[in-house]
């Protein structure tokens, strides 16, 4: 496999990036998160969500693709993410010059997380059919022929006039496809250079979920080194030891059970807990496991305060890395 399932000690260094608050958030609680984000050494990315989620207690949720634009122009030379835009609620022509002008936008440092779509509400919110998950890998395939045609990529069968073609790029930016299913994992294999796999799975089973992508790789013939790397979306809390025992402490109270019974449950669902070595510690783990990538979310949503935090603690994972 590529460096990315590689043993995290002596490998590639890993990735970490912090997902800025969209969700019963304003505009400049984005940029805030993602200038903290960037002092820190951190990655700033954006969920694709077009509602919150079901179990969030948010009312509102700002727009990605616009949003992106305003934190390309607040950052400088961090990587800039989208964990995961669901392809079929545009058109591949769309969305893949949306892609490629925030590319341009931000002097070529967009990652494409593309997803096929999944939730109901958000497809019935846009007037769209969801359909079989067929037709929206087809979709989000189709995407990524545009972003290539587009970016001036050698393509077999040009779809689209040459006035189509967006911006100055010379290659189209990196692409991550998000899910576990198997014909996902086939897409993962054929086309992207990362693969995503969201919170909640534990580390036995992301380092299984590695053997598939690279069984994906083999079944369509590609060599070892297009196998895509791997990478974990997951929730995470974490700060001064003190201060972290009074926030867990908190959050216990409020759902009536004891402080220790709530960070036992947390831990239990995947969710890295703990001071920044701690953190660092967890995040060894999935590494040793073959994640060359984290994308991360505040659990009690203080991103300002959790970036330093979270800077620390991939700080310390890398070091270790080299050591």
């Amino acid at each position: 496999m590529t460096d990315g399932a590689a043993s995290s000690r002596g490998g590639a260094e890993v990735r970490v990036g912090l997902l800025a608050p969209q969700f019963g958030a304003t505009a400049g609680d984005a940029l805030r998160a993602a200038r903290a984000a960037e002092a820190s050494g951190l990655e700033v990315w954006l969920a694709g969500q077009m509602l919150p989620m079901a179990d969030s207690r948010a009312a509102t949720a700002l727009e990605p693709l616009t949003l992106m634009g305003a934190v390309a122009a607040a950052t400088t030379t961090v990587r800039l993410g989208f964990m995961v835009l669901a392809a079929p609620y545009l058109p591949p022509l769309y969305l893949a010059k949306a892609l490629l002008t925030l590319d341009e936008l931000s002097g070529g440092r967009i990652e494409a997380g593309l997803g096929a779509g999944w939730r109901e509400e958000e497809f019935a919110a846009l007037g769209l059919e969801r359909g079989a998950l067929s037709a929206r890998l087809a979709h989000l395939e189709a995407t990524i022929d545009a972003l290539d045609e587009l970016s001036g990529a050698p393509v077999q069968e040009p779809r689209w006039p040459p006035q189509a073609r967006a911006g100055l790029q010379r290659e189209r930016p990196p692409v991550w496809v998000a899910g576990s299913g198997p014909k996902v994992l086939a897409l993962a294999a054929r086309r992207a250079q990362w693969t995503n796999f969201a919170r909640g799975i534990g580390v036995e089973d992301f380092r299984a979920k590695g053997a598939e992508v690279t069984a994906a790789v083999r079944a369509e013939g590609r060599g070892e080194d297009a196998t895509p790397r791997l990478s974990l979306t997951a929730t995470f809390m974490t700060g001064d030891p003190a201060d972290l025992a009074r926030r867990i402490a908190e959050r216990a109270a409020a759902r009536g059970v004891e402080a220790g019974e709530y960070e036992r449950r947390l831990r239990a669902a995947n969710v890295f807990v703990g001071p920044p070595e701690a953190l660092a510690e967890q995040m060894r783990e999935y590494a040793d496991a073959g994640c060359g990538a984290f994308v991360l979310w505040p659990l009690d949503g203080d991103h300002e305060r959790a970036a330093g935090h979270l800077g620390a603690a991939a700080r310390l994972l890398n070091a270790a890395r080299v050591a």
